[in-house]
This record gives structure tokens, C-alpha cells and sequence, in this order.
């Protein structure tokens, strides 16, 4: 039985002892430098954005649009597109600039959501959604935003694929 209470336990505090050993930096969290996206000299603008390579994209064609013409700001050649979807919701969506097809995670059409937002750069590949909260910070803690748990996916070229989660 003492065995048994000690997997319980462990099980249940374990992904708290990780989050806070991320936080207080003993177990990094996956950041930027960890994973560079590739490195092209000349950026184009894609003409033609591929709507049949994903279920859900022709609900959200004129925010695919508007995204794909302000060009990369992900991962060197996608262009991620997020819009509003209620109260402390946005959606997202990934074009390839280069090939014109749609992403969210692989092997599932509908947009990827978040509460809290999202943290992302041209120069790499790793995408944060719901970024932790800064400490203290009041909106995040009246809100109840605080516990949501912490993704990081890795853009791919079938999609986003989940490397950490966390609370």
C-alpha cells in the first residue's frame, strides 16, 4: 500500500515539481536558439495559398490572405496567421510561403487555439502557446489564466508537433 501511495503522489505532484523546476531554471524550458529555422537570403510572397491542403482553411480565407501578404514571421518561410475567436481565444494557422499549404499541428486540420497568446520568432522554429505568465502579473491571476499549461511545438514540414507541456 505505501508503494501505491508513492506512485500516486509522485504522478500526481510530478508535472508540479517540473514546472517548477523549469521556473526556477534547473530544467530549462525549450527556448529559441534550440531550434533555428532555416536560413534564405530572398523571401517572395506567395501567390497562390493551396486551400485544398487543409479542412478548415477555406472558413478563414480572407484572414489567410491578409496574414500571407505581410509576408514570413515564422520559422523563415511561414507566415503564421491568428485572429480573435471569443473572450481569451485566439486561432492560428501556418502557411508555407514556399509551397502555398496549410499547417496547424500534423495530421489535424482545425486551428491550433490559445488563451494567453502566443510567442514565435522568424529565426526559429519553436512555437509557445499560452506563454508562462510573468510573475505577478494581475490580469493573469484574476482571469485564472495563470494554470494553463504551457505548449511548445516544433514547426516540421507536415505541421506542429507537440515537444513540451507543462502547467
Amino acid at each position: 500500500m505505501p508503494i501505491l501511495k508513492s506512485v500516486k503522489r509522485f504522478l500526481f505532484l510530478g508535472p508540479v515539481f517540473f514546472i517548477a523546476a523549469v521556473s526556477a531554471g534547473n530544467n530549462k524550458a525549450p527556448d529559441f536558439e534550440q531550434y533555428p529555422a532555416e536560413q534564405h537570403l530572398e523571401q517572395k510572397p506567395l501567390a497562390n495559398i493551396d486551400f485544398s491542403s487543409n479542412l478548415s482553411a477555406k472558413m478563414y480565407q480572407v484572414r489567410l490572405k491578409e496574414g500571407v501578404a505581410k509576408g514570413a514571421n515564422f520559422a523563415d518561410h511561414y507566415a503564421l496567421v491568428s485572429w480573435g475567436c471569443g473572450n481569451e481565444c485566439q486561432s492560428l494557422l501556418i502557411v508555407d510561403l514556399k509551397t502555398g499549404k496549410i499547417h496547424s499541428i500534423k495530421d489535424k486540420p482545425e486551428p491550433l487555439l490559445s488563451s494567453r497568446g502566443l510567442d514565435f520568432r522568424l529565426e526559429s522554429r519553436l512555437l509557445i502557446v499560452d506563454p508562462p505568465c510573468p510573475e505577478n502579473y494581475n490580469p493573469c491571476i484574476s482571469h485564472g489564466r495563470s494554470g494553463l499549461p504551457v505548449r511548445y511545438y516544433l514547426m516540421e514540414d507536415k505541421g506542429l508537433r507537440l515537444i513540451v507541456s507543462g502547467t
